[in-house]
């Protein structure tokens, strides 16, 4: 079918370079067969390398046009990266995780497929996730086109490991792997490889990042708050997370009602993730949250959540998709606007109750 297409599009043969997607799966009956259905046609092999499963993922994923390699899982996401990508053996590798599949951008791949593999390709990756005011969906820009060569380092929460400049590359997956009923069964598992790759690397900030948003799940805020903040002394000023970083110190900072640190932080950081749409909603959420919990305060710190909402909004305005790739910006919720909206309706609502003059007494 590609060989066809190809000819048919003009393009030459000898141009074209292979493209394999690369999965790696474990107990993923639930989704593999949606992920590779998705690929099918648009790559000219897909591997699934198996790390025991004891479901029916590997013959589903047989079934579904994939060759699937066994592989004896040791704890460490990138030796399996690596695994599965020398057994694909493919100029580019798609790599995939099995509760993803393809959106849009298939036609993209054509371009990819015909230019030499010296760069990475940025996937936008839609994630829905559980939060407390419902259903929500962020995007994250992720390096998952590889060149043939490239492979990964990181026991959990794996990166390329290579200096190789990034670009977009026109596709956009969707994600269900954060939605409650998945993100469980996952905690504990990441939360463990965190500590054992830590204990290798003690001061490593990406991992200290990682761990403090696995103890924010379960609701472990102190701890949360200690492992950001050991983040925070060694993060690089340019590292691609260290705007989302900020955030979540925040976050933790604000359940653990510490208004006092959290201004303290603001007052250093808010200057440079100001155009960050997702962050000033973050910042008009702490302001509230802080008036909320001290009613004294309310007359100083609700002038600053609106302030911080009204930019929220005006920032999701723009063009769409442009913040998320914003260097230090990080993941990016889709609904700010939204959100922000919501947040000034029940600021101005609030404002209103308590300026509307008392009913006479009869």
């Amino acid at each position: 079918m590609l060989a066809a297409w190809a000819r048919a599009d003009g393009l030459s043969m000898q141009a074209m370079n292979t493209l394999a997607l690369v999965v790696i799966a474990r107990n993923e009956a639930r989704c593999i067969t949606r992920c590779l259905r998705s690929f099918a046609g648009h790559v000219d092999r897909m591997l699934v390398l198996d790390t025991g499963s004891t479901d029916e993922t590997a013959a589903l994923a047989r079934a579904a046009g994939a060759e699937v390699r066994p592989f004896e899982w040791c704890d460490d996401f990138a030796a399996a990266r690596n695994a599965a990508l020398r057994a694909a053996g493919a100029d580019w590798h798609l790599v995939v995780d099995a509760d993803e599949w393809l959106d849009s951008g298939a036609e993209a791949l054509a371009a990819w497929r015909t230019t030499p593999p010296h760069r990475l390709g940025l996937v936008d990756i839609r994630n829905t996730f559980d939060g407390p005011q419902g259903e929500g969906v962020a995007t994250a820009a992720v390096a998952r086109l590889l060149p043939g060569h490239v492979r990964y380092q990181g026991r959990i929460h794996e990166q390329p490991d290579t200096a190789l400049p990034a670009a977009p590359s026109g596709l956009r997956l969707l994600h269900d792997g954060y939605a409650s009923a998945q993100k469980q069964a996952k905690a504990d598992r990441n939360e463990r490889l965190l500590h054992l790759a830590l204990a290798e690397q003690p001061h490593d900030p990406y991992l200290l990042y990682q761990l403090g948003g696995e103890l924010a799940l379960r609701g472990a805020h102190t701890e949360a708050a200690g492992a950001y903040a050991q983040a925070l002394q060694r993060v690089g000023p340019r590292a691609s997370y260290r705007g989302d970083l900020v955030r979540r110190m925040l976050v933790a900072l604000q359940a653990l009602g510490e208004w006092g640190v959290a201004a303290e932080l603001l007052e250093a950081e808010l200057q440079r993730y100001a155009s960050s749409a997702y962050f000033m909603l973050t910042v008009g959420n702490v302001f509230w949250n802080w008036a909320e919990d001290q009613p004294a305060a309310a007359a100083a710190v609700l002038p600053m959540a609106e302030d911080a909402w009204q930019q929220a909004l005006q920032l999701s305005r723009q063009a769409p998709g442009a913040e998320a790739r914003d260097v230090g910006h990080g993941l990016q919720l889709e609904q700010t606007g939204e959100h922000a909206a919501l947040s000034l309706a029940a600021l101005y609502q609030r404002r209103a109750q308590a300026s509307a003059p008392v009913p006479a007494a009869r």
